[in-house]
């Protein structure tokens, strides 16, 4: 259960940082088709990213594009205590614009130091409810879970997943990588996530 009213005012959800540190591809053979450093403009920004504009029924927060701030090669998701589209927290979601099937993924973020937040990496298909189908690759919460799981909303959602435990205390000022490799026939999770 989310405890929203832990969280303060201005709080940062997500520190998506630039890959400057960037990992090494999973082995040869792979292309690397898109990344963002988050040097760029808002317009920049907006051309490869969609975000969520309104409140979503099962999650206690509405998201848009305002809590999302370039910040010097940082992108910065805000949570705000504050009333919009009829929930009384707001936070930030994007998805890339561009549609991306097989391969490896990887994003490298800061969890937020508080608890009632989901600091997330997932993939998912896009069109109607009904025909979508989601990989967590990592749902972080403070101080330091992490759940995986897969959703299959095609007819009656069913889900898979677990819960990961990590360290004897929180990871305040860890920066996190997430890897993930899909392949047609199986998928396959790396040991890339880790709590520094």
């Amino acid at each position: 259960m989310l405890t929203y009213r832990q969280l303060t005012a201005s709080l940062i959800v997500l520190l998506c940082v630039p890959v400057v540190l960037m990992a090494e591809p999973p082995g040869p053979g792979w292309e690397l088709v898109f990344e963002d450093d988050f040097t760029g403009t808002d317009a920049e920004l907006d051309a490869q990213w969609e975000f969520q504009n309104g409140p979503s029924g099962h999650i206690l927060c509405s998201r848009w594009r305002e809590n999302a701030v370039l910040d010097n090669g940082i992108l910065r998701l805000f949570a705000r205590k504050e009333q919009r589209g009829g929930q009384q927290w707001t936070a930030a979601s994007l998805w890339t614009r561009e549609q991306f099937q097989y391969g490896y993924f990887e994003c490298r973020y800061r969890y937020a130091a508080a608890t009632g937040t989901n600091n997330s990496f997932w993939i998912m298909t896009r069109g109607r409810p009904e025909q979508r189908f989601e990989i967590d690759i990592n749902e972080g919460h403070f101080p330091n879970i992490v759940n995986m799981n897969l959703h299959n909303w095609t007819g009656q959602h069913w889900a898979k997943g677990g819960r990961w435990y990590y360290g004897p205390g929180p990871p305040v000022a860890s920066q996190d990588d997430a890897g993930f490799e899909w392949q047609l026939d199986e998928a396959i999770v790396t040991d890339r996530i880790r709590f520094v």
